[in-house]
């Protein structure tokens, strides 16, 4: 089933958007720079604002069609919806807000158990303090739990890491990751930020100037005439899940093993990739990034170079661009590399060649 399908025009003033787009996906990232018609979008399928025209349906339900005179009011749409700001009632504790939340499930089975959520989200110990008394990242977990214990057709997230510094959102985004996978609803994930997004799912909706530009998954839509300035501007980086080497004998680095379960993975992975040394305790999936232009290219292995990691993959696809190259290389993986124009015709940089991808273990992040 189609998880949400928008067809509309928005005209305000001298503004004027229209966006026509559909996902099945389970999670599906809608991003875009400041101003780029995100808020805009989000408050149409939610019905604060009303569309010039078009039809917006939520999981097989029409909420909005300005030709059959449909347009239900926000509070029957069965949509959960975090905003940044939480927007929590003050003058109730956690449960309280929970409670309300449960308050509005159509029924008692459409919503999730409330012991169930509060375990999910790690809400036990703040179920007595009032709203004023939590920090930014526990007002996102109550707001959230709010929002799924109301029994919605689908979740939108509004940048709910933004604000937050770089150690809550490292505790908040494994739960995020958690309630995609332990629940049914279809969710849509706002962010401006690339990486962040990779976390959450490799699929998006990309925005510009109030418009559609691309969707689909993210590393393809990355290459397209039309999105890939606004994609790059938003900090594209290769998201890799691998898992820790059980033979760590190697000095100054952390040895980890491609996975088969990456976007794009051909094949099981046997890859290597010498990450930086870390005291972090990698147990389960491990998941790294590496931006797009801290790879270089080598049509063969070199001999006598520092660089930690030189992986041979398989040209899939060239894409060029207003600031150079993007190829695309499958190592077990499919990764994004940026190059220039005069790299690209010098090393015969074509579909369907081998390359070596050169890799400095300094410029592998790993990520929450």
């Amino acid at each position: 089933m189609t998880a949400l399908d928008v067809d509309i025009t928005i005209e305000r003033g001298e503004f004027r958007s229209t966006i026509r787009c559909a996902t099945t996906q389970r999670v599906t990232g809608l991003i875009g720079t400041s101003g780029c018609g995100k808020s805009t979008l989000l408050h149409a399928v939610c019905g604060l604002i009303t569309p010039t025209s078009g039809r917006v349906v939520i999981n097989g339900t029409c909420v909005f069609d300005q030709t059959a005179g449909v347009h239900l009011r926000p509070e029957k749409r069965r949509i959960g919806m975090v905003f940044q700001d939480s927007r929590l009632f003050p003058n109730r504790s956690v449960a309280g807000n929970l409670c309300y939340g449960n308050t509005r499930a159509r029924t008692q089975t459409d919503a999730l158990r409330l012991d169930d959520v509060i375990e999910l989200l790690e809400l036990s110990q703040l179920l007595q303090r009032r709203t004023h008394e939590l920090s930014g990242g526990e007002r996102r977990r109550v707001a959230l739990g709010r929002a799924l214990l109301s029994g919605p057709d689908i979740l939108l997230l509004d940048e709910p890491l933004a604000g937050l510094d770089d150690r809550m959102k490292s505790q908040i985004i494994p739960l995020l990751r958690r309630v995609r996978d332990s629940c049914s609803m279809p969710m849509v994930y706002v962010c401006h930020d690339v990486t962040e997004l990779l976390q959450m799912t490799s699929h998006a909706i990309v925005l510009a100037d109030g418009h559609v530009v691309g969707n689909g998954l993210l590393r393809e839509v990355a290459q397209h005439s039309g999105s890939i300035a606004t994609v790059n501007d938003l900090g594209f980086m290769n998201v890799l899940t691998c898992t820790a080497a059980t033979d760590q004998n190697e000095v100054g680095v952390t040895l980890l093993r491609l996975g088969a379960n990456n976007s794009g993975a051909s094949t099981e992975s046997s890859t290597n990739i010498r990450a930086p040394q870390t005291s972090r305790n990698l147990t389960g999936d491990v998941r790294i990034a590496i931006r797009p232009q801290d790879i270089a290219l080598s049509p063969a292995v070199l001999a006598n170079i520092s660089i930690q990691n030189q992986i041979t993959g398989r040209i899939n696809r060239v894409a060029q661009h207003d600031h150079g190259v993007l190829v695309e290389i499958d190592i077990g993986a499919a990764i994004l590399v940026q190059i220039t124009e005069r790299a690209r015709a010098s090393l015969q940089i074509e579909p369907g060649n081998e390359v070596c991808c050169l890799i400095k273990s300094t410029a592998i992040e790993y990520l929450p």
